[in-house]
């Protein structure tokens, strides 16, 4: 009995898989319909294509949910050449039911590359505006040639004006005071040399320097100082001795005692 109750099972197995391999061949075709309002979905019925299996004659009825809103094909705008990016407008699809509440535009930003004649603006060499004190910035402007597209981006950079500070010229006579050494800082100030800008230059400008590392700066300075003296004094010695065996043709020389 459970013998015959396998092979029952077995050959319905067998008739299903075959029915299903024989359906892959089947053919329909069909359209989807109208979105339902009240159900949400969309049906569409598939009739057999003609000349086909014995087995395909029956027709199927398939079901979806309604999808999102549908809108045309995209169309894109002009390419801005400041910032390199083009709007995306898609159109709602006509036939849209109005129950989906979809928006009547799709609109997308997205990267572009210019023309080539826009990636060709030439500029002119920098003009250096003057510094501003409140904030220590200056602007660099290039200027556009002339001929080029008027559509061309400003081009301007903003630095700081500490780099033109370097051009302003100090008295550094000034003594190191040393008061709170050797465990603390040396500090002086040096006052701005005549004939410098004024309103770029600061009057006086404080420096600050470790007793330690003063102490070996100074240190060299004396040892450069004492090595060109002492260089000084070597040349002006081989001098003398060059003068003393080679003395000038019109000079007495050296008398000899023994004559």
């Amino acid at each position: 009995m459970k013998n015959i109750y396998v092979f029952a099972v077995l050959l319905v197995l067998t008739v299903t898989v075959s029915a299903g391999r024989r359906n892959r061949g089947c053919k329909y075709t069909g359209h989807w319909g109208e979105c339902n309002p009240v159900t949400g979905k969309r049906t569409r019925t598939l009739q057999p294509k003609q000349h086909n299996q014995p087995d395909c004659l029956q027709p199927k009825i398939q079901t979806k949910d309604c999808s999102a809103c549908k809108y045309t094909q995209a169309t894109l705008g002009p390419c801005n050449p400041i910032n390199r990016t083009q709007e995306v407008r898609k159109a709602l699809a006509p036939g849209t039911s109005p129950d989906l509440n979809c928006e009547p535009f799709k609109i997308k930003v997205k990267r572009c590359k210019p023309n080539r004649v826009n990636l060709k603006c030439l500029y002119g060499k920098r003009v250096i505006g003057e510094c501003d004190r409140t904030t220590n910035t200056m602007v660099l402007n290039f200027p556009l040639l002339p001929g080029q597209d008027p559509s061309c981006p400003q081009k301007n950079k903003t630095k700081p004006c500490r780099k033109m500070k370097n051009k302003c010229k100090y008295d550094k006579s000034a003594e190191w005071d040393t008061s709170a050494c050797p465990g603390g800082n040396a500090t002086r100030t040096l006052n701005l040399k005549p004939g410098q800008d004024t309103t770029l230059c600061e009057a006086t400008r404080e420096m600050t320097v470790k007793c330690r590392k003063l102490e070996k700066k100074m240190s060299r300075k004396t040892k450069k100082r004492e090595g060109r003296k002492e260089k000084k004094k070597q040349r002006r010695q081989d001098r003398r001795r060059q003068n003393r065996k080679d003395p000038d043709p019109g000079s007495p020389g050296l008398i000899d005692a023994n004559a």
